[in-house]
Order: structure tokens, then C-alpha cells, then sequence
């Protein structure tokens, strides 16, 4: 298996092995960062990457102190999130603890407990947290100045502070299976291919505006096999293993050269594989892309 990356790279986050530069560039094109067995990707920040392989855990780039309190325990990695405004969010087996700072993570000061069961997945943007269980259901919760990032209604008996629910998501065709969150937008992607996206307006880099509510992608027909939001851009892998990106690429993590600044209409992304390579999924970091890709079927 091999990651493919593009994007920031001011702390060498996207280099795994070798000499480090004393002044790291940035990919502005996607190129292969690493080489195993097995790859996972359990977290990524500002300034690291951290992926599982069959020896063990690597790290790439300098961690920063969150990072480090969730390598002090593997099985954590991918079961906190930390949110824009310094809030943290982990999920165990009997549900959610949210802590106000992330010095409170560090001393395990908890501020509030929300008892839940079955929860497959939580991931965090600049405002707030989404969580998603193993059938399906989507919960949000945040800063209420932000509603739209919570793709919900907001009022006396659901605050956007509560765990609750978004309710468009209950009756789709489809459960969803993956969340996915950065900057001020999410995704959710069905079992059935399709993505809804949500989150706040005020996006100049994407030609559609987001609306509050999940709203259905449509990206010319294709069906979506998975996807991953950066803080302004987003990935797209279809069922037919083709790379569908848009959003700023001032970093380089729409992986098409460093002539393209954003892009408002979503392009395709041809990378330069072997005969028998294909793409498996798509990770987003901060200015990041990531891409896993595997030999055979």
C-alpha cells in the first residue's frame, strides 16, 4: 500500500523517512510519501501526521501537544477531536466527554458527560463536533453563534450546545456511514454513494454556497466512495476510483500544481499510478490531501 499526499508542509508532516529539509516545501502535486504493508491514518494536526502501519505508528512533522496526550494511548488516537475554539471532545464505550480547553484534557477536568451508545466516529471543525453512531445517526453539537455548522434547528429544547440529533439525515434512502468535518463545513456520506454537505455561507472558494441543512452533492452524476474536508477544500474518491477535488489550493492540497489557487467547480485529479493501482480513500487535513492507494483489487 502506498499514501500519496499534497498540500502544507512547513514541519515536513508529509515526509516519513529520510533527511529532513532545513526549509520544507510544500507538494503541490500529489506524490507518494510512504510505503507499507498497511496504512492508517489516526490523526492529523497543523504541523504532524501520525498513520498506522504493520511495525507500529509513524510520525511525520513535530506533534504538537495534543497529538502527544493522544499517542500516549494508541487505542485514543481516534477517538478525541479537537475543535477550532479549543474544545475537546472523546468518545468511549458508554458515550461522549467534552472538556473546555485543552489544558482540562490534559488534567481529565471534564465538563459535561453525554451518555451514548454504538458511536463509530466524531470528528471536529472551528466551531463544534459531529458524531456518528454504527446505524447510522448523525449528531452535532457547537457554538451557537455558528448554526449552520450544526445543520440542525437550534432553539430552547435543542441548543446547540446539546447533543441532538440532525434530523435530515434520519430518513434517507441510505445510512450514513462516514462524517467528515473541517473549517466551518461537513460532509456525510451514505452507504448508498451520496453525500450530503452542510455548513456556514460565506465561502468565496466554492462556486455553490452551503446551506444549513445537509443539502445533497451532486458532482455531475458520478457516485461518491468517499470523501474528506479540509479547512477549505474538499476530496472526493467516486465508486469508478476517480479524485474529484475543490476549494483553496493555495497550499497545494488540491494537488494540481501550484497555478491553481482554488477552484469554485470541482476538477479531476489523474495521478500518476501503476498499472493495477487503485485508490482506496481520501483523508483532508488542514491544508492537507491525503490518499491511500493499493496494488490489485
Amino acid at each position: 500500500m502506498e499514501l500519496w499526499a499534497s498540500g502544507f508542509n512547513a514541519w515536513s508532516q508529509l515526509q516519513f523517512d529520510g533527511e529532513l529539509p532545513a526549509e520544507p516545501r510544500d507538494l503541490d502535486v500529489f506524490a507518494c510519501v510512504l510505503k507499507n504493508e498497511h496504512i492508517e491514518i489516526l490523526r492529523t494536526s497543523l504541523s504532524a501526521t501520525v498513520v498506522q502501519t504493520n511495525s507500529g505508528i509513524i510520525t511525520a512533522g513535530f506533534p504538537d501537544e495534543f497529538t502527544k496526550l493522544c499517542s500516549k494511548s494508541n487505542g485514543r488516537l481516534f477517538k478525541v477531536a479537537l475543535a477550532g475554539n479549543d474544545k475537546v471532545s472523546e468518545f468511549a464505550a458508554k458515550g461522549v466527554t467534552q472538556y473546555d480547553s485543552l489544558q482540562d484534557f490534559a488534567a481529565k477536568k471534564k465538563s459535561s458527560f453525554r451518555p451514548l451508545s454504538c458511536i463509530a466516529q466524531i470528528a471536529s471543525n472551528q466551531t463544534g463536533f459531529t458524531l456518528l453512531t454504527s446505524n447510522g445517526t448523525v449528531y452535532t453539537w457547537g457554538d451557537g453563534r455558528y448554526e449552520a455548522c450544526l445543520g440542525r434547528e437550534v432553539n430552547d429544547e435543542r441548543k446547540a450546545s446539546d447533543l441532538c440529533e440532525v434530523d435530515e439525515l434520519r430518513d434517507l434512502p441510505d445510512r450514513v456511514v462516514k462524517i467528515s468535518s473541517g473549517g466551518y463545513m461537513t460532509a456525510a456520506l451514505t452507504a448508498g454513494n451520496d453525500v450530503y454537505l452542510w455548513g456556514r455561507q460565506g465561502h468565496p472558494e466554492l462556486a455553490e454556497p452551503l446551506m444549513a441543512s445537509p443539502t445533497p452533492l451532486d458532482l455531475d452524476g458520478h457516485d461518491c466512495l468517499d470523501v474528506a474536508v479540509g479547512m477549505n477544500h474538499l476530496i472526493v474518491l467516486t465508486t469508478e476510483r476517480r479524485i474529484f477535488v475543490v476549494g483553496s489550493g493555495r497550499s497545494g492540497q488540491l494537488g494540481l500544481g501550484s497555478a491553481i489557487i482554488e477552484l469554485k467547480e470541482w476538477k479531476e485529479v489523474v495521478m500518476p499510478l501503476k498499472k493495477g493501482q487503485h485508490v482506496v480513500s481520501v483523508h483532508a487535513a488542514y491544508k492537507n490531501s491525503f490518499v491511500r492507494v493499493k496494488d490489485g483489487t
